[in-house]
């Protein structure tokens, strides 16, 4: 009896975690393909980020590109959102200033807008003086999936933009899942 016990609990504890395993490995899956696809922009990890923004003076500039409606619900702190169809020149323009000398992580829901508009900006970017210019691989839903801090309007909150019904199966934490800022 208590082997079946054991067994029983076994099979409820992995039914509970199956999903957002199974999400996290989708996410994976995705940002493997992501990077193949943009193999000319530098992916890089969380991990990497959070290690780049120790030293506040030399820390990355936070380029969040997607709308406005998104970057409402949650953003990661201190992102400036800069229009996914953004043009090189917007983009340089944007952080003519602010950029010097400094990384520029560019991110999105999961890596492909973001990436797109990395491509896009990087020569302009680099005959502008900025050099290293990334793209966090996953975006913000591996932030919120790591239970990251992320923050709107109103300061710190937990909720992530599903982007679509479609992408939304990479969010692990789908009870944090919201269309509209909280807290308004």
């Amino acid at each position: 009896m208590t082997f079946l016990r054991f067994l029983l609990l076994s099979l409820a504890i992995v039914s509970a975690v199956s999903p957002a395993l199974a999400d996290a490995a989708k996410l994976a899956a995705l940002e493997d393909r992501l990077e193949r696809r943009f193999d000319d922009v530098v992916h890089l990890t969380l991990d990497e980020l959070a290690l780049m923004q120790i030293d506040a003076r030399a820390a990355p500039i936070l380029i969040d590109v997607r709308p406005e409606r998104e970057f409402a619900v949650s953003h990661l702190e201190g992102a400036i959102r800069i229009a996914p169809n953004a043009t090189a020149k917007e983009v340089e323009d944007a952080l003519e200033v602010i950029a010097v000398r400094r990384p520029v992580v560019f991110y999105c829901s999961l890596g492909y807008r973001s990436s797109r508009l990395a491509e896009r900006a990087r020569e302009r970017l680099s005959n502008a003086g900025i050099d290293e210019i990334y793209n966090l691989r996953g975006g913000v839903f591996a932030w919120h999936n790591e239970s990251w801090p992320l923050v709107n309007q109103d300061g710190a909150t937990d909720y992530v933009h599903p982007y679509d019904r479609w992408r939304r199966k990479y969010i692990v934490r789908k009870a944090l899942i919201s269309s509209k800022p909280k807290g308004r």
